[in-house]
């Protein structure tokens, strides 16, 4: 730890009241510990010194939201998980470990670092009873030369067992290209386009099949719905299993769309966590809810599905995502789970893993789940917020803002997902072409949505172009102007470096 410097104070918060530490908070090593009753946050103080010049990256709890970059340090900011700092040629990292027990941020100054951690149960103390919890483990690395090379680095440094996919992750999603207007016939038709431009490659793509095709999609409140039930499908599929067979006659691995904890469907009232009007959110520490999503994952094996596309589970859980999360994770409030006698992170953590369990071998890409609790659990991680079928400003906000920051986790925690390329009439050639020419180089996961009507000969060499280049290992693309936007123009890729001037 002697990045970190002294230990200046460490104060730990419960019923209310903070108080400096009377020995229930310790350290053996870098590993945090608590032993305590019951606490809500523990706060640690380190006298440590950087440039009033010096220039800070920090990481997003979930997904990131277009609004990464490096900021001075004089601005006030909080980094979730990780931060970086560079002065002159020397880059500093610090964080703690994939896998922690509790919610862990970050602020500094240029004489401290401050961690903060939330090891509350929703919004109240966690009924620890005399439990002795390792909360986190401290990580740090200082190397002089390329800041990209040695984030990643660091990013290896923080996740000892990552899981990946046997192979590179690439293929089709119809989200973009339907956005839940989508039916058995439609998939089909995607699948078709991807057999095409994927023929003869031995790594074979995989077809999500994306929000619509649930039981109760088109069923409407005030918006749009696309919970649960899981146990069928409506009149535009009628048959998941039949789906999946005829996605695999293309020699396409089927995939599924699907959203564990929001429900229309009977539930117990004491496995529910909150309610918007007849929507269900389900607790995931109810054994209602654990068996319930077990259940549902079973099926979707039986029905042939080889990829889950896992979503919506930390807005599920805390009802708003990123952008709207402090340091506090949780919304204001009195809530708790079902379970008091751990910490969200922990909660969050475990639901993960039972997920990954129940799937039987099934790959996971995880969509809004918190990205340190999922490193070392899911394989496939969209690492962004949505991109766009019809508007380009939001691919570039979107897309390439969490390439730049985020790409240098790829194979470090998990195989990032930067979403869609959306070949779609709503937009222009030219406009695709942009996100096209990056992502297809970029090194990481890659997947397509297609429309039919836009289906031509070019698109469908630019998609035989990129599936050739995603169906095996690369480097990953470094952004060289990150320190001056937030969408980085100049990249050095494997097929070179490219100056690419996003245009909406």
């Amino acid at each position: 730890m002697k990045l970190f410097g002294e230990i200046l104070s460490i104060s730990i918060q419960k019923e209310g009241k903070w108080n400096p530490n009377a020995g229930e908070v310790s350290f053996e090593g870098n590993k945090i510990y608590l032993q305590t009753n019951c606490a809500s946050w523990i706060k640690i103080e380190w006298a440590t010194k950087f440039s009033p010049f010096a220039r800070v990256l920090g990481d997003a709890w979930e997904r990131s939201y277009g609004d990464l970059f490096w900021k001075p340090i004089a601005e006030p900011a909080f980094h979730p998980w990780y931060f970086s700092v560079v002065e002159g040629d020397t880059t500093r990292c610090f964080g703690v470990k994939t896998g922690c027990n509790a919610f862990c941020s970050w602020t500094l100054t240029t004489n401290c670092i401050t961690l903060l951690m939330d090891v509350r149960c929703g919004c109240v103390d966690t009924q620890f009873a005399g439990r002795k919890l390792m909360l986190a483990e401290l990580v740090s690395l200082q190397k002089q030369g390329g800041v990209y090379e040695t984030i990643h680095e660091f990013c290896k440094k923080m996740c000892d067992n990552p899981v990946l996919p046997q192979e590179p992750f690439y293929g089709g999603d119809d989200w973009y290209d339907n956005y839940g207007n989508n039916s058995f016939e439609k998939i089909v038709s995607h699948v078709k386009k991807l057999a095409e431009c994927a023929k003869g490659l031995k790594n074979r793509p995989y077809q999500t099949v994306d929000a619509g095709w649930q039981t109760c999609h088109n069923w409407y409140l005030n918006d749009e719905y696309i919970g649960g039930p899981f146990t069928g499908c409506n009149s535009k599929f009628k048959d998941m299993k039949a789906m999946s067979e005829a996605i695999r006659e293309y020699d396409v691995k089927p995939g599924i769309w699907f959203r564990p904890l929001e429900t229309v469907e009977y539930v117990p009232d004491e496995a529910i966590l909150r309610r918007v009007k007849n929507v269900k959110y389900l607790d995931p520490t109810h054994p209602f809810t654990i068996e319930k999503a077990d259940e549902d994952l079973r099926r979707l094996r039986e029905w042939g599905y080889e990829l889950i596309k896992h979503d919506f589970a930390s807005v599920d859980i805390f009802g708003h995502y990123g952008p709207f999360m402090t340091q506090s994770v949780a919304p204001k409030g009195e809530w708790a789970f079902f379970d008091r006698s751990k910490t969200s992170a922990e909660i969050n953590k475990e639901y993960y893993l039972r997920t990954a369990e129940s799937v039987d071998g099934a790959l996971i890409n995880a969509c809004n789940t918190f990205s340190h609790l999922s490193a070392g659990i899911f394989p496939v991680f969209r690492i962004g917020d949505d991109t766009s079928g019809y508007d380009h400003k939001r691919t570039v906000e979107m897309g390439v803002n969490t390439l730049a920051f985020r790409g240098m986790q790829h194979g470090a925690f998990y195989a990032v997902d930067p979403d869609c390329i959306a070949f779609t009439s709503k937009l222009e050639w030219e406009q695709i072409e942009q996100w096209w020419s990056l992502l297809k180089s970029a090194g990481t996961s890659l997947i397509v949505s297609i429309e039919d009507r836009c289906y031509n000969t070019r698109v469908r060499d630019a998609v035989t172009e990129a599936f050739q280049n995603a169906s095996v290992q690369r480097e990953v693309a470094k952004p060289i102007d990150w320190f001056d936007t937030l969408t980085p123009k100049k990249w050095e890729t494997f097929e070179g470096e490219k100056t690419i001037t996003w245009k909406y």
